[in-house]
């Protein structure tokens, strides 16, 4: 899925403590996505990203549709709408 579709997370907290975060954050393997996600590196991070997404969406994600519906702010047709044709891209 490539390290362009999912480069954040973002959670809610009762309280932030920025070296805490940084060290349960590091415990699960989250770190600076150009360290952690390198050359040969992405299926880690593939792998968080899809379980987090697959935690908000209450159900795996089997699909780059589905990925775009769970983690995007708008609905998959407002981000085509400006794309000429707003068709999705069916290849690379």
């Amino acid at each position: 899925m490539g390290p362009l579709v999912c480069t954040a997370a973002t959670i809610e907290v009762s309280s932030y403590d920025a070296l805490e975060w940084t060290r349960r954050a590091k415990l699960l393997g989250i770190e600076d996505s150009k360290q952690s996600s390198a050359f040969g590196r992405m299926a880690r991070a593939e792998g968080l990203a899809l379980a987090l997404a697959e935690r908000e969406r209450g159900e795996p994600i089997t699909t780059m549709e589905a990925l775009l519906e769970t983690i995007a702010l708008e609905p998959p047709a407002a981000l085509r709408s400006i794309c000429p044709g707003g068709e999705a891209q069916t290849a690379c």
